[in-house]
């Protein structure tokens, strides 16, 4: 009881209480001296207060907002008790009390516009962004031309932004050549321009239970910056030797301005259809290799592997090709060809002392991780004891973050990692394809432009991590109301 309090009354850190809630499944339970549990004293505190602590009174409710999440069942079974604690109070029924009472009654509704004021987050574009991009313009000249090339997206069904698409040359001497090509965002969309600028506040794409909201708007996210078929599309191309064994050759790769126009659309199950029935096409023989590279590359990184099944466990990634991994050997393909490119460039500018944007993650050692997967196996037919041993697990994880020197990747097994593979979703993404064009195709590597962007990303770094935490309470509050149908237009 004393640990909430605290976490309530001092720390005031929603998350920690969120955490706290769902590892204390009977806290409702617990009284003090006067028979009031944690919740009684709360609707106590917040009818005392004047109406214009707004501040106080939005970080009370939300707390409220918390325990009545977790423990709406147990509430609604004893509602008499709390409201009787707003009817005997005599206070006047200001609107944030009768706001309260809707809560407890499970009459609650919010409007979209509450929650994008909460959460600064907005569900449509302003019209002076849309405009502004009927004004973009985009060049194809100074780049590879890789339009011969068959390159392929895989992706789900429903994708309708593709920003990665792939490619496999076999060689005269037996050997591949793989190329592995990203939508370049940075080609159209004008650094620190209005859509630059809403994309940043936006953080990434978000993927909602009845819909979502795209970080750019769709004209770019799924038609000028989406890999469409058929399509001429400028795009930022990893270029890398594979020997005849299908071993990658790391030191060996690089990085060029491209333009391709993509093939063939595939979805998970057409790719895996092709790889496993023997189809002698030229897509299909390259699908296969493409494969053998894959499994090379998951073979020899254990580490890895350990982390994504550890990963996976923890934090559920709805949205993410690891999930597909143990079912799909597109996935598999998908997978490694993005974690390649996001640790190769990533070497590139460490090696070179070139500012960029990196990733790190907080993980036990490998002994302990494989110690807590078979707790967690073993519990399997336990919902309750999974649930308790998850959240318990959850506050000592730390999801990766963003940060601004290069450092050992122990989830990935890495000495840098750094995220490029998808621009058109998440921000960081777009940020560091302006610094691949700005130090490695425009080579403005002088050591005032090397400080100024050094300054951007100590200023950027810290922010996007916020707003990643931002928008997961977001994601999780809108969820709950979207299921509970709480959710009403204005």
């Amino acid at each position: 009881m004393l640990g909430l309090e605290y976490l309530i009354y001092h720390e005031r850190d929603l998350t920690k209480i969120n955490k706290y809630l769902s590892n204390h499944p009977k806290i409702l339970e617990n009284k003090n001296i006067d028979g009031n549990n944690i919740l009684m004293n709360l609707i106590k505190l917040y009818i005392s207060l004047d109406e214009n602590a707004t501040d106080e009174l939005e970080y009370l409710y939300n707390v409220i907002i918390q325990i009545n999440n977790k423990f709406s069942e147990i509430i609604k079974a004893d509602i008499d008790t709390y409201l009787n604690i707003i009817r005997d109070s005599e206070i006047p029924l200001k609107q944030h009390i009768t706001k309260l009472i809707n809560l407890l009654n499970g009459s609650y509704y919010v409007t979209l516009e509450e929650l994008e004021e909460k959460y600064n987050i907005s569900f449509n574009f302003s019209d002076d962004v849309v405009n502004a991009i009927y004004c973009f313009y985009t060049s194809s000249l100074e780049r590879k031309d890789f339009t011969y090339q068959n390159v392929i997206t895989i992706d789900d069904e429903l994708t309708e932004c593709m920003d990665d698409a792939i490619y496999l040359e076999k060689n005269k001497n037996g050997t591949y050549t793989l190329y592995v090509h990203i939508i370049d965002i940075s080609a159209i969309v004008p650094y620190d321009s209005k859509v630059f600028n809403t994309a940043k506040k936006r953080e990434e794409s978000l993927y909602l239970l009845d819909r979502n909201i795209p970080m750019y708007p769709n004209y770019i996210g799924n038609d000028l910056c989406s890999l469409n078929m058929n399509h001429k599309k400028n795009v930022i191309t990893l270029i890398v030797p594979v020997d005849n064994d299908f071993n990658i050759i790391e030191d060996k790769f690089s990085i060029v301005k491209g333009k391709i126009k993509i093939k063939k659309r595939l979805t998970y199950k057409e790719a895996d259809d092709i790889i496993f029935n023997n189809n002698l096409g030229a897509i299909s023989r390259m699908l296969e290799n493409l494969y053998k590279i894959s499994l090379k590359r998951r073979a020899t990184n254990k580490s890895k592997e350990l982390y994504r099944e550890y990963e996976k466990i923890i934090v559920n990634k709805k949205h993410h090709a690891s999930t597909k991994t143990n079912i799909s050997a597109a996935a598999n393909i998908v997978q490694e060809m993005m974690v390649l490119l996001n640790y190769l460039i990533a070497t590139y500018f460490k090696e070179n002392f070139y500012p960029f944007i990196y990733r790190n993650v907080s993980l036990p050692n490998t002994k302990e991780q494989r110690k807590q997967i078979k707790i967690y196996k073993k519990l399997s037919g336990n919902k309750i004891a999974v649930d308790k041993f998850l959240n318990r697990l959850r506050e000592c994880y730390q999801e990766g973050q963003y940060i601004s020197t290069p450092t050992y990747h122990n989830g990935l097994g890495f000495p840098c990692y750094s995220h490029i593979s998808s621009p058109a979703r998440r921000f960081a993404d777009s940020f560091c394809e302006y610094l691949i064009h700005e130090f490695i195709f425009n080579n403005q590597i002088d050591d005032r432009n090397i400080y100024i962007w050094e300054e951007r990303i100590k200023k950027l770094v810290p922010y996007l991590n916020e707003r990643k935490r931002e928008n997961e309470l977001f994601i999780k509050e809108y969820n709950y109301l979207a299921a509970k149908k709480l959710i009403r237009k204005k």
